[in-house]
């Protein structure tokens, strides 16, 4: 009786999956979300092609105690793999935990998951003709910020007679890696706490060499000019792993990254992809609200 009754549940939260067919118009602002409890990504492609990410993380604050983006990487394949021509339905999976794009023509089909419990998010590509893949860093982060005081997201700093500011981002280009941190070299953690008469609480500051930033591979990719590529084939996978922890420098965040990403990236991806539609499994199934009543009440499903 409870599994004939999850199995019920299981194919009512599988109506609810988010789907979007052709490319969505306003970007990020269409995008698909997914999380996997550590870290996460907005999701979404261009007419050209390009697939985006927006990557984010929990705990990657910068000097001003802002949640940070992690940053944002585009991933093109040639020959294009979707068009006006041949769109992709792109999909949700919410029992499965993972993103998917498909072309109407069966050609061609990438899956996008940010594993559970891990700082990991991994995208497979697969095409029945053999393509080149490429990942790009758009770095939005080049120089030095200033925060406006009457910036919402530091309302805290609203009469602070300083400067609140942000830095740049670093690029360390590998061989076979493509790597960037933000790495804070000072902190307003003090003067928060001070400002909210919080001063016997000042102890170590969280913030302040606290470095964040992702390190992209995988099997067959190289730097080429800036880019993370691989030859034309009919399989491809990435992993991008994002790492934050508080460094003496960016360099001991690299040596530290650079190990993790190798580690994570030599799980096997399709164990990860089971792993995942298991724990979103469980999760949706184990607590589901059934509402019932008029056309109006279903929607609220």
């Amino acid at each position: 009786m409870e599994k004939k009754y999850s199995r019920q549940i299981s194919t009512e939260v599988e109506k609810y999956n988010v789907k979007l067919e052709g490319f969505p118009k306003g970007g990020v602002l269409d995008s698909f979300p997914m999380g996997g409890g550590d870290c996460g990504a907005n999701v979404w492609m261009e007419e050209d092609g390009a697939l985006h990410l927006l990557l984010s993380k929990t705990d990657s604050f910068a000097e001003s105690g802002r949640l940070m983006k992690i940053g944002h990487v585009k991933i093109s394949t040639q020959p294009q793999l979707f068009s006006r021509d041949n769109p992709p339905l792109m999909e949700l999976h919410l029992l499965d935990g993972h993103i998917t794009l498909e072309d109407k023509k069966g050609e061609a089909k990438i899956t996008l998951a940010a594993f559970v419990d891990l700082p990991l998010i991994g995208v497979e590509i697969q095409s029945r003709t053999p393509a080149a893949v490429s990942l790009s860093h758009e770095n939005y982060r080049t120089g030095t910020r200033v925060l406006h005081h009457g910036d919402p997201s530091a309302y805290c700093y609203s009469g602070a007679k300083f400067e609140v500011r942000e830095s740049a981002d670093l690029s360390f280009p590998q061989p076979d890696a493509l790597a960037w941190c933000h790495y804070n070299q000072w902190s307003y953690v003090p003067y928060t706490l001070l400002n909210q008469h919080l001063s016997e609480f000042i102890g170590e500051d969280p913030i302040r060499g606290r470095c964040f930033g992702c390190v992209a591979l995988g099997d067959g990719f190289s730097m080429k000019d800036g880019t993370l590529s691989a030859p034309a084939k009919t399989g491809h996978q990435l992993f991008l792993s994002l790492s934050c922890g508080q460094y003496p420098s960016p360099d001991e965040w690299l040596r530290a990254a650079r190990q993790e990403a190798l580690r994570l990236s030599d799980m096997d991806f399709h164990g990860l992809l089971r792993k995942n539609a298991q724990w979103w499994t469980n999760y949706f199934t184990e607590y589901y609200p059934r509402v019932s009543g008029d056309k109006e009440a279903e929607t609220v499903m």
